[in-house]
């Protein structure tokens, strides 16, 4: 199943000439909106244009501009008050340190050691808007979740992470029906579907084990811990899975080697 965007034009008001890319136009409208936010306008506090006087600036559809407001409430900069209009709340996204990988294949290979899924619990969900924040799937949208934890596939007793898997409606017929499953359902999803994996979203958190996770992990309760949320994304806007996976911080360890871009000063 793949989906995507046509790379035409953007167009605003202000300028003579259309700006030609192939990112989706809800992105562009998003970053354009984004810096003109961080350099104060409007200010915070201060109300976005209505969704009409966007439509007409950028020439582009309703969904689009949704779309692309969307993406400015997840990064924090705005929120729409009913009855108000869309005020902005903030000049700068609110984030961690956050890496951006340019191998999808690397990613995917990280962590794909010889674990094992024991899944507990299996639940349809409606996302709240708390939700979101971590998802970044919509609100009001149906997903499955599964949770459990991952186990070292050679000797079962050690836990590698306490997991919770979301995975939109439209690939719930990929995920297997098993409570141990050895392939990620990523992998599930990707082979049922045909489809290659095209972006991932990785955040790395430092927090606490809850006593729910303490008991799961093995771990003292409010120990230090590493959460470990993943974003897979086809061509779509939004992910079709989600993974948030919480680490003992005794027993994970991040690497990473940076080389430098060939001609860029020190």
């Amino acid at each position: 199943m793949r989906a995507g965007s046509s790379a035409a034009p953007i167009r605003t008001k202000d300028r003579k000439k259309p700006m030609r890319t192939t990112a989706p136009k809800y992105l562009l409208v998003a970053d354009l909106l984004a810096k003109e936010i961080s350099n104060g306008f409007p200010a915070v506090g201060e109300l976005l244009p209505k969704e009409s006087d966007l439509i007409e600036r950028f020439e582009v559809s309703r969904t689009t501009i949704r779309e692309a407001l969307k993406r400015l409430v997840s990064q924090g900069l705005i929120e729409t008050i009913h009855g108000v209009g869309t005020k902005v709340v903030a000049r700068a996204q609110n984030q961690s340190f956050m890496l951006t990988s340019r191998s999808v294949s690397e990613l995917v290979s990280y962590g794909a050691g010889p674990t094992r899924y024991l899944i507990s619990r299996r639940e349809s969900l409606v996302l709240r808007p708390e939700d979101t924040a971590v998802l970044k799937m919509p609100t009001g949208d149906t997903v499955l979740r599964l949770a459990g934890k991952r186990v070292n596939r050679a000797d079962t007793g050690v836990v590698v992470s306490v997991c919770r898997i979301y995975v939109r409606k439209p690939y719930l017929s990929a995920v297997a029906h098993d409570r141990e499953m050895d392939t990620a359902v990523y992998t599930q999803i990707s082979e049922a579907f045909d489809s290659t994996i095209q972006k991932i979203e990785q955040e790395i958190q430092a927090v606490f084990v809850s006593p729910e996770e303490a008991e799961l992990l093995h771990a003292t309760p409010y120990s230090p811990a590493l959460q470990v949320v993943r974003r897979y994304f086809f061509e779509d806007p939004e992910p079709f899975e989600v993974t948030v996976n919480t680490y003992p911080g005794h027993t994970f360890t991040y690497k990473m080697t940076l080389n430098r871009a060939a001609g860029t000063a020190s």
